[in-house]
């Protein structure tokens, strides 16, 4: 099998679409709980960003409880999107600008590879193991500024505690 590699920024943008279509479905998913789940750097999921909301991949939402979202189905978006929205052509004259024009067959073929491939294949493909972090209600729930902490009883003490050891067995009738 050939290992033909993405760049980085590939890399990064298609991580990054399917945790959307997985996660920001009801609300959209700030890029910080973005980054967590990814385990990467808010700066690189920042430099992905720009591009694909100009490609008009993600759409942004602004407020409490804003981030981002898919702009269109994941069914109608291909990995061919997402790679050339966030990988810019090298500029005339480099030397990886002459490599890649000596072989447009091979260019286009691997450009056909990557449009036949829709983001929803890949949310549908990827396994079982990653599908849980930021979509679970805790999440949404730290993004609206409400805590996930359970609430507590409080413990009486009797008023008459005149020893750590009437306290402790005080704490332990409580349970």
């Amino acid at each position: 099998m050939l290992n033909f590699t993405l760049s980085s920024r590939a890399y990064i943008a298609v991580a990054a679409m399917v945790s959307l279509e997985r996660c920001a479905q009801e609300s959209p998913l700030a890029l910080p709980q973005l980054c967590a789940h990814l385990d990467i750097s808010l700066s690189s999921v920042e430099q992905v960003f720009g591009p694909l909301r100009r490609g008009g991949l993600v759409q942004s939402l602004r407020g409490p409880g804003g981030g981002y979202q898919l702009a269109r189905a994941a069914r109608d978006i291909s990995i061919a999107d997402i790679v050339a929205a966030v990988d810019k052509a090298p500029k005339a004259g480099t030397s990886t600008s002459k490599l890649q024009g000596s072989w447009p067959l091979l260019s286009r073929a691997m450009t056909r590879c990557l449009a036949a491939v829709s983001l929803q294949d890949l949310v549908n493909d990827e396994p079982e193991a990653h599908q849980a972090d930021p979509c679970d209600e805790a999440g949404h729930a730290l993004r609206r500024g409400i805590s996930t902490r359970p609430v507590l009883e409080p413990v009486r003490i009797p008023t008459h505690a005149n020893s750590v050891f009437a306290l402790a067995a005080a704490l332990i009738d409580a349970d």
